[in-house]
C-alpha cells in the first residue's frame, strides 16, 4: 500500500519500479515568499533563471520543485548533490545525463510529476483533463482513436499522455509520428515485425481531474510506492 507525505502545499507520493523512481507533488497554494526563496537558492543559476522566467506562480513552483524532485530521485540512484549540473541538451533539444540514468518531467497547471530510471528509457505525462478541439489533434490521431473519441471525448486524454509519454520514453517528442503509436490497453508497440518496440505504461494515481502516466518497456519493473521527504533547503 503506497504511504503519502503531506507538504504544507499539497501531496507527494513516490513510486519505485526496480531502479525507477517516481512523485509528484500538487500545491494548493504558492509558498511563503521567504520559503520559495529558500528552495530556490539550492538550484543552479541557471534553473533559477529560467523558473523565475515564468510569470504564474504556478508555473514557477512546478518548475522549480521539478528540478528539486529530480535532484533527490538521481541523488537515490547514487548521482551526486550537484547532479542537476551535468543536464546537457540532446540532438533533440531534450536535457539529458551522461550515464545510465534517464528521467522525465511533466507539469500541468499546478501539478508536477519527476520520473527517473537506470533501467533504461522512461517517460511521464500529466494532463489537467479540460476540453479541446478534436479537429487540432486529428493528424495525430488514428482512425480508430479518433472516431472513438467522436463518442466518448472525455478519453482524449487518456489517448494523449500515453502517446506523450511514449514519446517521451522514445526522446523524440512531437517529432514522433503518433499515428504509428497502436495502443492496446495499457500496451503500445511502434513499427512492426523484429524492430517493433513494445512498451508498457503504468497509470499514476495523480489527483482527481488529471491523467497520468508513466511509460516503461515492456518488461521492466513493476512499480512500488514510497513515500518521499520534502528535500533539505538549509
Amino acid at each position: 500500500m503506497a504511504e503519502s507525505v503531506y507538504f504544507p502545499t499539497g501531496f507527494v507520493q513516490s513510486v519505485e519500479s526496480g531502479m525507477i523512481l517516481y512523485q509528484w507533488l500538487q500545491f494548493e497554494r504558492p509558498l511563503p515568499a521567504e520559503a520559495f526563496q529558500d528552495r530556490l537558492a539550492t538550484v543552479p543559476a541557471a534553473v533559477r533563471e529560467r523558473v523565475l522566467r515564468y510569470r504564474r506562480w504556478q508555473d514557477r513552483h512546478t518548475a522549480l520543485f521539478g528540478k528539486i524532485g529530480l535532484r533527490q530521485l538521481l541523488m537515490e540512484l547514487g548521482r551526486p548533490p550537484s547532479c542537476l549540473e551535468e543536464i546537457r541538451l540532446d540532438g533533440y533539444g531534450r536535457p539529458v545525463l551522461a550515464g545510465p540514468q534517464q528521467f522525465s518531467i511533466a507539469h500541468s497547471e499546478d501539478v508536477v510529476a519527476v520520473a527517473v530510471s537506470d533501467e533504461g528509457p522512461v517517460g511521464v505525462d500529466l494532463e489537467k483533463c479540460r476540453s479541446v478541439s478534436l479537429l487540432d489533434f486529428r493528424d495525430l490521431l488514428t482512425p480508430e482513436e479518433y472516431e472513438d473519441l467522436l463518442t466518448t471525448p472525455t478519453r482524449f486524454f487518456h489517448y494523449w499522455t500515453r502517446k506523450e509519454s511514449l514519446a517521451k520514453a522514445r526522446g523524440l517528442g512531437l517529432s514522433l509520428d503518433f499515428r504509428s503509436i497502436r495502443l492496446d490497453g495499457d500496451r503500445a508497440v511502434v513499427g512492426s515485425g523484429p524492430d517493433a518496440q513494445r512498451w508498457r505504461y503504468d497509470p499514476l494515481d495523480v489527483p482527481g481531474g488529471y491523467v497520468g502516466v508513466l511509460c516503461v518497456p515492456e518488461g521492466a519493473s513493476t512499480p512500488r510506492f514510497r513515500p518521499v521527504e520534502e528535500p533539505e533547503t538549509g
